[in-house]
């Protein structure tokens, strides 16, 4: 007995036609094209001597900036600003508190000598809170206690 006729509502579509598609269409699902990626592993911890090591470093920023940003804060002296003596600025309050603020801030900022140990200590606060998140809360411990001397 031979196979059974196929009628095919298509023209042109044979016997030889559709069992080729079917061994395609079986292979394809037998065989799948993209395998399944193996979720990524995460990083190796880092060392711990490199992480007290780092610490030390981001301390040092912190410790040897800050006489230089007291210093400097202390003996600026800031220029005259004729917009705090205009009469719109002296008559309220608030215009003048904030206006003082601003210029405050801006001459420190413009001064080197406040602002390059700022940048380095602003540095260091980048610095602490990536080695937190690399290294973690236990490991940030440990390290804390090496440095102290608890």
């Amino acid at each position: 007995m031979g196979a059974p006729a196929l009628h095919s509502a298509a023209p042109g579509i044979n016997e030889s036609t559709l069992l080729c598609t079917s061994i395609i269409t079986i292979t394809g699902i037998t065989k799948n094209p993209w395998p399944k990626k193996m979720p990524p592993q995460p990083p190796p911890p880092p060392p711990t001597l490199n992480v007290i090591l780092s610490f030390l470093l981001v301390g040092l920023a912190w410790g040897l900036t800050t006489p230089f940003i007291r210093r400097a804060a202390k003996d600026h002296r800031p220029p005259e600003h004729p917009v705090l003596a205009s009469p719109a600025v002296r008559g309220s309050w608030w215009k003048a508190r904030v206006y003082a603020a601003l210029f405050a801030v801006s001459d420190l900022l413009r001064n080197p000598r406040y602002a390059v140990p700022l940048v380095l200590n602003l540095t260091g606060s980048v610095w602490f809170f990536l080695l937190i998140g690399q290294a973690g809360v236990p490991l940030f411990l440990l390290s804390f206690v090496v440095v102290v001397g608890c």
